[in-house]
């Protein structure tokens, strides 16, 4: 689960992540922040055109999120509390939504090799 509160342009983000069978690997975390209803020109278009789920900020920095487990057990769980500054360019904050996505990583690249959950809130 998660949820979030705002207060001017800082988002404080809490997770709980919970591991619903054993596996092994490395899993991370990706915390986003995206907003919708963007009206702005599109090539090919006319007028404005309507954009949702606009990438604004990724928590960490990380485009593939932050470790949280290796090797989980079956009900391990973890929470987490991501703080993210909204860039100038958000335009309406309560258009904003919070999307997790939980990757496998190969520790050898530090890439994802699959996405085990997605969320979006």
């Amino acid at each position: 689960g998660m949820a979030y509160t705002l207060s001017g342009n800082t988002m404080t983000i809490t997770t709980k992540t919970v591991f619903f069978e054993a596996l092994t690997g490395t899993y991370h975390l990706g915390v986003y922040v995206t907003e919708d209803n963007i009206m702005n020109t599109q090539s090919g278009q006319t007028g404005q055109v309507e954009f949702n789920d606009i990438l604004r900020v990724c928590a960490g920095g990380n485009a593939f999120g932050t470790n949280i487990a290796v090797n989980p057990a079956k009900g391990a769980k973890v929470d987490g509390s991501y703080t993210v500054t909204l860039p100038a360019e958000t335009r309406v904050t309560a258009n904003c939504h919070v999307v997790c996505v939980i990757y496998k990583i190969d520790p050898a690249t530090g890439d994802p090799t699959d996405i085990i959950n997605a969320n979006k809130y």
